[in-house]
């Protein structure tokens, strides 16, 4: 340690001698304080030094370790003390926790083993997430229990959610294991995370926050997971039947533990009486399930309204077939909240008339050719509309 600390100074300076002095203090509890041990080389490792120090401190604190689980909680604790700590490989440490949660009965090793897997993912949450959705893709008790750690403090919980949405949407980073998985495998395993983080009202206000991005990423997450299911029933010749456990229930349980999560109640049951999220599981009824979905969240405030509005257009714009079908329907039911606000009108008729225009939404669909004719005609209910770019919308239709 003397000579680490030489290092950083000028030899025989005032600091220099300072660092003499002090070491002979240093010297007195080196082999009675574990915590003071961990403090004073903490702060000259370099990040993978950290880690490895992290890693035997895990391994440690199990409850078949050979080493005193006392000492390895404690040099837990002090590590994640130490000022401007850096680390790499942060993969292995979450495959470590998860690796060894279950096996770690004392009630503060849990704690600390618990407390490090926060600040990894307030840090580092792309690698965090990537790694525990690889780690349990059906996100088993050990896996659950991480989550909501992750999610228990307002700092980290964003920051997760974001990323699940990311992975939702099928964008998981190629470094991750996830990203080597068949299409669709990260998606699934983050629909299982936000289920369980979901049920938890530690992080309802950041779900509030972000709600119209978690909304329209379940829905179109839930449409790919029905026609998927579909081909594959065509192909083996099996019933169009969503099982207790099927990918496709789990989507839509997803769906609505989001809206009860976000204080939704009243569109929650609304979809739940008569069977209506029954009807978002079966590709024959998949799109009324989806108008009938939208419909319920007409009474969405303002903000959340217009932000999902944009994003739908945004997807239209992108020609992107696998989400077109649900986003066009989703977006002509919005049209007929009340209260859809002027800034909005010159976008919404514009994306009208070019939808309208374009041979391919026929080609698409023609569902979806008719269901943007209803939409045209909710447009002229609304009498606040410019029923000269109304006019323009449809004259670009017969054009």
């Amino acid at each position: 340690m003397q000579l680490l600390k030489s290092k950083m100074l000028v030899k025989h300076g005032a600091e220099y001698r300072q660092i003499l002095k002090d070491s002979q203090t240093e010297r007195a509890f080196w082999v009675t304080n574990i915590s003071n041990i961990t403090s004073l080389f903490g702060k000259y490792f370099n990040p993978s030094e950290s880690m490895d120090f992290l890693l035997v401190a895990i391994d440690g604190v199990r409850d078949s370790s050979v080493h005193d689980a006392v000492t390895a909680r404690n040099m837990l604790h002090m590590i994640l003390e130490v000022p401007g700590l850096g680390l790499v490989r942060v993969s292995e440490a979450v495959r470590s926790i998860h690796n060894h949660l279950d096996s770690i009965s004392e009630p503060l090793a849990r704690q600390e083993l618990l407390r490090a897997l926060l600040l990894l993912g307030s840090q580092f949450s792309e690698e965090v997430v990537g790694t525990l959705l690889g780690c349990s893709l059906s996100c088993d008790s050990v896996a659950a229990e991480m989550w909501k750690m992750l999610t228990s403090q307002p700092k980290s919980t964003e920051k997760i959610l974001r990323e699940l949405v990311s992975r939702l949407q099928g964008q998981a980073p190629r470094r991750h294991q996830l990203s080597q998985r068949p299409a669709g495998v990260a998606s699934l395993a983050a629909t299982r995370a936000l289920y369980v983080i979901l049920q938890e009202q530690a992080c309802r206000q950041e779900v509030k926050e972000l709600f119209p991005q978690l909304y329209v990423a379940l829905l179109f997450h839930v449409t790919h997971t029905v026609q998927h299911t579909a081909s594959q029933e065509r192909e083996h010749n099996q019933e169009d039947t969503a099982a207790p456990l099927s990918p496709v229930r789990f989507a839509v349980k997803a769906m609505e533990a989001l809206l009860l999560c976000a204080g939704y109640k009243e569109q929650a049951t609304f979809m739940m009486k008569h069977g209506r999220w029954d009807l978002l599981m079966s590709s024959d009824t998949h799109h009324k399930g989806v108008c009938l979905l939208a419909r319920a969240m007409v009474s969405l405030n303002v903000e959340e309204r217009n932000w999902i509005f944009h994003h739908l257009m945004a997807i239209l714009n992108d020609r992107d077939d696998r989400r077109y079908v649900p986003a066009v329907a989703l977006f002509i039911q919005l049209l007929k909240c009340p209260d859809l606000g002027s800034e909005l009108e010159d976008a919404i008729v514009e994306e009208m008339s070019r939808l309208l225009s374009d041979p391919k939404t026929v080609v698409r669909c023609t569902r979806s050719s008719e269901e943007l004719w209803k939409g045209l005609l909710l447009l002229r209910s609304h009498n606040k509309f410019d029923t000269h770019n109304i006019v323009k919308a449809e004259k670009a239709l017969g054009a």
